[in-house]
């Protein structure tokens, strides 16, 4: 078979790009293991350094202690044996407890996916705003990209039949307030 030179061109501009991209998205194999396996990296490990690079918000002292303490508890080794690495970071690992431990998987869960969803929406953007409708306002624009983007889940008849929830202590205030006028009517 005969080596195509335009192909071959093609290739290797491809591999530039890629390399270009991606050269300052190179994450250490100690860090990507504390993602899929927390109770197998040491906590004094580079890693946490290149964590706190990360994100500066990290307390790097309290990262290491996060882990040690996560490495003693025999209930999270089997909540993470049962769980998807996503699952378990959400919503098994607690964030008061394993504030620094969470905020690093969290950033390092949602590099991917954020990657994903901006090249995607630049992809929509492309095909909303083409050379019939380039005088869309910015305005109309967004609007249509909101549209566009946005997965709409019909609410079952469980969901709307729930009571709502009081959400804000201000609320809550207010409710029981009202309350206590009630009760001092009635009585």
């Amino acid at each position: 078979m005969r080596e195509d030179p335009l192909m071959r061109d093609f290739v290797m501009r491809l591999e530039e790009n890629f390399k270009e991209r991606f050269e300052s998205f190179n994450l250490s194999s100690e860090l990507l293991l504390f993602l899929r396996q927390p109770f197998s990296v040491p906590a004094g490990g580079q890693w946490t350094a290149e964590a706190k690079r990360l994100v500066s918000s990290l307390d790097e002292a309290s990262l290491q202690l996060e882990i040690l303490e996560m490495s003693k508890s025999d209930l999270l080794r089997e909540q993470h044996k049962q769980a998807s690495v996503s699952n378990f970071w959400t919503k098994v690992v607690s964030q008061a407890k394993f504030k620094n431990s969470r905020i690093t998987a969290m950033f390092l869960l949602s590099m991917f996916p954020s990657t994903y969803i901006c090249e995607s929406s630049f992809s929509i953007m492309d095909i909303i705003k083409n050379q019939d409708r380039n005088r869309l306002s910015s305005v109309h624009l967004d609007q249509c990209l909101r549209i566009a983007t946005t997965e709409y889940i019909a609410p079952t008849s469980e969901v709307l039949l729930q009571p709502v929830a009081v959400t804000s202590l201000i609320e809550w205030e207010i409710e029981e307030k009202r309350s206590s006028l009630e009760m001092s009517r009635s009585s």
